[in-house]
């Protein structure tokens, strides 16, 4: 099982129980690492035997902030799939702020939360990356990570698998799924360079609740060089993160989330850039959201506090209808706008105890609208 091996109780006795602990506890270094260790797993030897669940392979891809600029930055990631990934459909999972390639692949209890473990399964390879700035990826100076930069970086990326640069061969249809500031970052880059074959948008509404984006900024008060996590790192000025202990009530529901979910969350955490706080926008201009013209799939949770609040007209998220309501008009025809609603959800929906129902809507989704051939016409979810 690849992700985070379980370990045998503590009564485990002898050498060869050692040596399995020893390698559970390896494994969970490496997803920790965000995979950029030669020493993980990496895709079955098809002579040999083929593990059970997703093999990975860590990733480094050089790019550049600014087309006038030949200086360039890495970012990292793991390429997953349940066996090798070639002529797959490969979904590029991009995280929000203050979050990692951990996002998508969480160390605990991967099973229920774990949307890489879940895609692979249903077929999909997937390249979970580190934004600039966080995990192993380069940390330029932090006015220079910005929303336009970081879609730049993200349109090299997807230009690097389509090359067969990343992985085995080239990937012919590639789609995004975003989280938070990940999805904004995706729908700039599918606005602006018109090169893949969908999106997924997960916890990003271009409406969002304002009165929750102004809680979440007011916790981006943090220097992220003076927490401990962070020491040793030399990041550049300008790197925040949140307060620690704010991350519950701002990105659960915290009455239905798990406590340990929200203690990772908080040890997983990464920094955020000044350059990121002063060009996100909420709402997303329509006029951007409007030159997208692949299908769209938007995911939120019911209680997200940054996207929804019920008892203001127009910010309902009781259900898909709901949102297609207030979404619909943002998106050209061609997006096939649909909608699902994860019921009891917060912000950071992969990481509430329902998330394996969105992670099988995704994959439906996908299965519908990206890869059935021919693509299902549009229709109302």
């Amino acid at each position: 099982m690849y992700g985070i091996a379980r370990a045998k109780s503590a009564t485990t006795r002898g050498a060869a129980g050692i040596i399995r602990i020893a390698a559970a506890r390896a494994t969970a270094i490496c997803v920790s690492l965000t995979l950029v260790l030669a020493g993980c797993a990496a895709y079955a030897d098809p002579a040999g035997p083929v593990p059970s669940g997703p093999q990975c392979r860590p990733e480094r891809i050089p790019v550049r902030l600014s087309s006038g600029t030949s200086v360039t930055y890495p970012i990292t990631g793991s390429l997953c799939a349940d066996g090798s990934p070639a002529g797959r459909t490969v979904e590029v999972l991009i995280p929000g702020l203050t979050y990692g390639a951990s996002y998508w692949n969480f160390p605990l209890d991967p099973a229920r939360y774990s949307y890489v473990r879940a895609a692979t399964a249903a077929g999909y390879a997937t390249l979970a990356i580190d934004r600039l700035g966080t995990g192993a990826s380069g940390r330029p100076p932090a006015a220079e990570v910005t929303a336009t930069s970081e879609a730049l970086a993200l349109h090299q990326v997807i230009s690097a698998l389509q090359a067969g640069q990343i992985g085995p061969a080239a990937f012919r249809r590639v789609v995004l799924v975003g989280h938070s500031y990940g999805s904004d970052i995706a729908l700039r880059e599918a606005a602006a360079y018109a090169d893949v074959s969908g999106l997924v948008i997960t916890g990003w509404l271009t409406a969002g609740n304002r009165a929750g984006h102004l809680r979440v900024r007011a916790s981006y008060d943090t220097g992220a060089a003076q927490e401990v996590k962070f020491s040793g790192l030399n990041l550049p000025a300008g790197y925040r993160t949140t307060r620690p202990g704010t991350r519950g009530a701002d990105f659960y529901n915290t009455a239905y989330a798990s406590a340990a979910v929200i203690a990772d969350d908080e040890s997983l955490k990464q920094p955020v850039t000044s350059g990121e706080l002063t060009t996100v926008v909420a709402p997303v201009p329509r006029a951007m959201t409007r030159r997208i013209h692949v299908p769209v799939m938007l995911v939120v949770g019911q209680d997200d506090a940054l996207n929804c609040n019920s008892a203001i007209p127009g910010l309902s998220c009781a259900d898909s209808a709901a949102v297609l309501a207030r979404e619909s008009g943002n998106y050209s025809p061609q997006a096939c706008l649909q909608a699902y609603v994860l019921p009891r959800s917060g912000h950071s929906i992969n990481l509430h105890p329902d998330a394996p129902e969105w992670f099988a809507a995704g994959s439906r989704w996908v299965r519908t609208y990206i890869t059935a051939t021919p693509p299902s016409p549009c229709k109302t979810a």
